[in-house]
């Protein structure tokens, strides 16, 4: 962690932390940010080089959906979402010159087909990603789930650890916690507050252009 990094804390053990190499509102851009979940020491990372609007944008949508408790699991849901997002990723991998793709374990929505259950993804990172959602009872949830390794690695790598077969024989979640509503309420009112700064410096209307404000196309980062 670094002395400007802007902090979501859950708990003493728990924290989500966007990782700033210089105080916020002094950042040339806020393209390529790194969001890590901490428990302690131990870190996670969940989004690697995405812009921090769009990872704010969903946290935000997010965060209301859960609030008004208008975010539970599509029925076809059944086992663990990291489990099932794992069998969604096996399957396309193994299909990817065929062009239906579509596991038919699982349901698929919308005009690009996307599988239901990456409705309730927040952010992901080769071996990690994180959900949000609310439980039959209408508690909050946030967990962080595992992906196999050989999604992401190379051939030549893949001989080195075990099979996808032998992996998900002993998948479980990283982390699965309740939030609690005043938690996320403040993780709400924070997420917002970056959010709307970032719209308010960066966005540029093209009714009222700013010539001081900078855009991403301007990024000195791109």
């Amino acid at each position: 962690m670094y002395p400007y990094d802007i902090v979501f804390v859950l708990n003493d053990t728990y924290k989500l932390v966007v990782n700033l190499e210089q105080p916020f509102e002094q950042l040339p851009c806020y393209c390529q940010m790194t969001i890590s979940f901490y428990e302690d020491y131990k870190e996670y990372v969940l989004n690697f080089d995405e812009d921090l609007e769009s990872s704010m944008d969903r946290f935000v949508k997010h965060l209301t959906k859960v609030l008004h408790n208008d975010f539970f699991l599509h029925e076809s849901i059944k086992e663990d979402i990291g489990y099932l997002h794992n069998e969604y990723l096996k399957y396309a991998l193994d299909n990817k010159n065929d062009e239906g793709r579509l596991n038919p374990d699982l349901v698929y929505e919308g005009e690009f087909d996307n599988w239901v259950g990456e409705y309730y993804q927040l952010w992901s990172y080769r071996q990690c990603a994180a959900w949000m959602y609310n439980d039959s009872d209408g508690a909050i949830i946030f967990s962080i789930t595992p992906r196999y390794q050989g999604f992401f690695d190379s051939e030549e790598k893949l001989v080195t650890i075990s099979s996808y077969e032998e992996w998900i024989k002993s998948y479980k979640p990283i982390i699965v916690c309740i939030i609690s509503r005043e938690i996320a309420y403040q993780w709400l009112e924070q997420a917002h507050k970056i959010l709307t700064y970032i719209q308010d410096r960066f966005n540029v209307s093209i009714k009222d252009k700013d010539d001081n404000k900078i855009i991403y196309e301007d990024c000195p980062r791109n």
